[in-house]
């Protein structure tokens, strides 16, 4: 029997943290482990101290996650699992999964599992890193991606995997030359978990005309873009509503960008009666609310991975508009894209027309009252979560790596509802 040491993200209640690392991956490890010879434990819950005391909950410095708080939070974990190991807890033919890649102070774990000549599997979440030119982390790519290669020569050598939301990102390591085992399974998402409790919240008739935006607004998401949909959207439908949602206390953008952002949007409000709205501050139910009562989640950004937002919209009714780009292909039907260019290789009057595709793309949804089925994309994230978990178990019981990679993009849709249905019923 071996154990599967889980290190979870710092658990924030304003973002996805705390449901992923303290309700969506637990429920998936327990699901598959239960019915293993294999173990699991959550490292911050072995040492019976809360590792999140005097964190910050909202994004201070930092752009996902506040940097104090993961910093700290990771050390704070490397710390107690240092200790596990020199007690001997931790053995041969073990397994760590890192719910970031990124995770400070791993390197030490592992110098010493070394040193102790421990041989231990390795597995992360990689969400984005270096490797993504839009990603924050692109711009210290000179000193950082020797550490994330170093981690991969770990996997590699030592047996484990990198999980990945799409096979964009999966090509993007491979030219970056990472080699460990790398399987494309979505964001780990429980859709049943997110879901409304209640069927009648589903029905088309309770739909708003109106369009949430939930991104962040910083350049990679292309807020500028969004306001000029929303402006042309607004104009031409004299009743629709058009709400920016986030859980910081107030917009959050980068220095450069902030008056001007704040300027138009005001101009905007100003001159559409106030129907575009900003909603700040709000905790997940009030977001998941706003999301009930909308007819279409609209995205514009030039980096993502599949998107949480996309996951939870759909998951509440939302009519996905996603643009034609990167990730989204791969995991949305044609029907919910539009059009969309890389910034950086706009023509004069290609964004213009990529502006004129999504207006027109939120017109027709409105025209024809929304009544389309969300497509399949949050439950395949779903099954995605549990194939991590079954993967992982696989290995640690075989001691050996799956010889071919596995796309959850790929499965037939009744084995994604099959599976989905099972562990539903757990």
């Amino acid at each position: 029997m071996s154990n599967l040491w889980y290190f979870g993200l710092a658990p924030q209640k304003s973002r996805y943290t705390e449901q992923l690392s303290k309700r969506w991956m637990p429920r998936a490890f327990n699901y598959v482990f239960n019915k293993s010879s294999n173990s699991w434990c959550d490292v911050e819950e072995t040492t019976g101290v809360d590792l999140t005391k005097g964190l910050n909950d909202d994004v201070g410095t930092g752009v996902v996650l506040d940097d104090y708080s993961r910093v700290v939070h990771c050390y704070r974990q490397c710390e107690k699992f240092a200790m596990l190991i020199s007690l001997g807890e931790v053995k041969n033919g073990d397994a760590i999964f890192l719910q970031d890649y990124w995770t400070p102070g791993i390197e030490g774990i592992l110098y010493s599992l070394s040193i102790r000549g421990i041989s231990v599997r390795l597995y992360a979440m990689c969400h984005a890193q270096s490797v993504d030119v839009y990603d924050f982390t692109h711009a210290m790519a000179y000193w950082i991606r020797n550490a994330e290669l170093s981690m991969d020569r770990y996997i590699e050598k030592n047996g484990g995997a990198i999980f990945v939301a799409s096979s964009v990102h999966r090509r993007q390591l491979r030219d970056a030359n990472f080699k460990a085992p790398i399987h494309v399974m979505g964001l780990p998402f429980d859709y049943y978990d997110v879901r409304p409790r209640s069927k009648d919240a589903l029905q088309p008739s309770r739909r708003q005309k109106k369009v949430v935006f939930a991104s962040r607004m910083h350049p990679e998401k292309q807020p500028w873009f969004m306001l000029d949909v929303a402006e042309e959207v607004l104009k031409s439908q004299e009743d629709a509503r058009w709400v920016i949602t986030t859980s910081a206390q107030d917009i959050q953008t980068s220095a450069e960008l902030d008056k001007r952002l704040r300027e138009r949007i005001a101009s905007i409000r100003s001159s559409m009666n106030n129907r575009l709205e900003v909603r700040t501050g709000l905790s997940k139910e009030e977001y998941y609310q706003e999301l009930s009562t909308a007819m279409i989640i609209f995205n514009c950004s030039l980096q993502d991975y599949v998107s949480w937002t996309l996951l939870e919209g759909i998951t509440h009714g939302c009519i996905p508009v996603y643009p034609n780009f990167r990730s989204f292909p791969e995991c949305l039907p044609e029907d919910f894209l539009y059009e969309h260019r890389d910034i950086h290789e706009f023509h004069v009057g290609e964004e213009f027309s990529c502006t004129f595709d999504a207006v027109c793309a939120i017109n027709d949804i409105f025209g024809n009252g929304g009544d389309i089925s969300p497509p399949d994309t949050a439950l395949r994230c779903n099954v995605g979560r549990l194939l991590e978990a079954s993967i992982i178990d696989w290995e640690l019981t075989n001691r050996r790596n799956m010889q071919k990679e596995q796309n959850v993009w790929e499965l037939p849709i009744d084995v994604v509802h099959l599976i989905g249905s099972r562990s539903r019923r757990r």
